[in-house]
């Protein structure tokens, strides 16, 4: 799974252990395009977050969002961390 921080730059995502199915690259790719700009500025909650990809990807793609990553498991929460870690986005929190 990858998140891209920049249209020119794309980073590996680790996914938790007992992800069910972590979100594809097309359908947050879809995503996106649905949304379109409607996302500047906003404050985004990334419920079951799991790796944290969709989440970051706003965070790291949209100027001025907030975003808010939560999960039931530890383990995913964990992994999100490192992620966000791995990213340098400044605008999520775990």
């Amino acid at each position: 799974m990858n998140v891209e921080p920049s249209p020119s730059t794309l980073v590996a995502v680790k996914v938790p252990p007992a992800a069910a199915r972590p979100t594809t690259d097309f359908v947050r790719q879809a995503m996106f395009s649905i949304l379109g700009e409607r996302v500047e500025n906003a404050r985004v909650l990334d419920l079951f977050a799991g790796s944290g990809a969709i989440g970051l990807s706003i965070a790291s793609e949209r100027r001025g969002v907030a975003v808010w990553l939560t999960d039931d498991s530890a383990d995913a929460l964990d992994v999100a961390r490192a992620n966000l870690a791995g990213l340098g986005a400044a605008a999520a929190g775990v």
